[in-house]
């Protein structure tokens, strides 16, 4: 009989500390109408000094147990999306087994930058499919504010802190049924963090805006022609895409590049901009929570990251 891997749950967790616009224009030369004409973003949600990539996601993993009819124990694999640990080692995803007391698991993270959350769906997936794992726990967490140069007007505005996590079952029946992440062979210079991270303290993110903007466009309309081509899926059959959460105004482009329906496509940057490995798994829990998602509906979920990197994947949830 055919494995295939359906979502069984989701979760989410955003600190509590809020840094709106406002408060944004208070200390860099900048307005809330300037950021939020050009990004879409109104507010982002910023660790406290106590906090981490890894509690953020043990964070968002507490409330999936919490909420789902699964032990701790139950869990195979655990799949960590991230590019900001606090730590060289253990790995994220060793830290939220020891913490969960889950024992002869298949314990990864993956650094794919925005990208991260569909390459770690993608080996989940594969976990299910052909190693016969019952329960893999994938995880997208970023600490975006630990990277970001918070005087330069250009980048403090795009990045917030977040974390999800999706809980994938074994089916008979498929769920994720097409998946492709890929990378490029240009753009390593244009969406990078500065510096030695070994070596030195003042480690930042930068960014070619522009660059960046059209590359994320052109691949995120590509990737989506050529999944939806490769597979059969009818642009009519899709009821959500759910794409990283960088910038709204990317948002709008791709789908008039697509010629989609701007309503099915669910946008969280507004509230917590950008959270990199994050934020699908955040729009996605939203889409549930607020009933826009339901059971048997198809989704098309779709990142691009620093790399550059690209990811897209079908499901029937």
């Amino acid at each position: 009989m055919m494995k295939y891997s359906r979502i069984h749950a989701a979760s989410s967790y955003l600190p509590n500390r809020q840094v709106t616009n406002d408060m944004l224009s208070e200390t860099l030369d900048t307005t809330h109408e300037w950021i939020a004409k050009r990004t879409g973003i109104h507010n982002r949600h910023i660790l406290s000094d106590n906090e981490n990539a890894t509690t953020m996601a043990i964070a968002a993993c507490k409330k999936l147990f919490d909420e789902a009819d699964v032990l701790p124990s139950q869990i195979s694999s655990v799949i960590v999306a991230c590019n900001t640990s606090g730590s060289v080692m253990p790995s994220i995803a060793c830290q939220i087994c020891n913490s969960f007391s889950i024992d002869s698991a298949f314990a990864l993270d993956v650094n794919a930058a925005c990208s991260g959350f569909i390459y770690a769906l993608s080996i989940a997936n594969d976990r299910i499919r052909l190693h016969g794992d019952e329960f893999t726990l994938v995880v997208g967490v970023d600490a975006m504010s630990r990277i970001v140069n918070w005087k330069d007007r250009q980048s403090a505005v795009l990045f917030g802190d977040g974390a999800g996590c999706v809980l994938l079952k074994k089916s008979s029946t498929p769920g994720i049924f097409a998946i492709d992440c890929g990378s490029e062979s240009t753009g390593a210079s244009l969406l990078k963090v500065t510096g030695d991270v070994h070596l030195q303290n003042n480690c930042y993110l930068s960014m070619q805006g522009k660059e960046v903007f059209k590359f994320a466009v052109d691949k995120l309309s590509s990737c989506f022609n050529s999944l939806t081509s490769k597979y059969n899926i009818p642009k009519s059959s899709i009821d959500w895409l759910i794409p990283h959460q960088a910038n709204e105004r990317i948002l709008d482009q791709v789908a008039k590049k697509l010629a989609l329906d701007p309503n099915i496509i669910i946008k969280t940057v507004k509230n917590h901009a950008n959270t990199s490995a994050a934020s699908i798994p955040l729009a996605l829990t939203y889409g549930i929570d607020n009933g826009k998602i339901r059971p048997g509906n198809r989704l098309v979920l779709q990142a691009f990251g620093a790399g550059f990197t690209w990811g897209v994947a079908a499901i029937d949830y």
